[in-house]
């Protein structure tokens, strides 16, 4: 049986929180899509899931169009590597 732990371990690994990636693009590109009410959330949770966390690394990767920002699946933005 699995237990309570190994459950936790499994999200937070699966959720890049116990595994940082090193950028804005390589979080983006590890996740299917990254979802939030408005967009300073999405880039809050990209950064939170960087080694180092700035929120201008993900500005710098939509401006060159590597990563992709839509909000047309519904009113929520989501964050997909282009």
């Amino acid at each position: 049986m699995t237990s309570d732990r190994d459950i936790a371990r499994w999200w937070l690994h699966s959720q890049l929180l116990a595994s940082p990636r090193a950028g804005a693009e390589q979080v983006v590109s590890s996740l299917p899509a990254v979802q939030a009410e408005n967009a300073s959330q999405s880039a809050g949770a990209v950064a939170t899931r960087t080694t180092t966390p700035r929120q201008e690394d993900l500005a710098a990767a939509i401006a060159s169009d590597r990563v992709l920002r839509t909000h047309a699946l519904r009113p929520t933005w989501h964050r997909f590597l282009w």
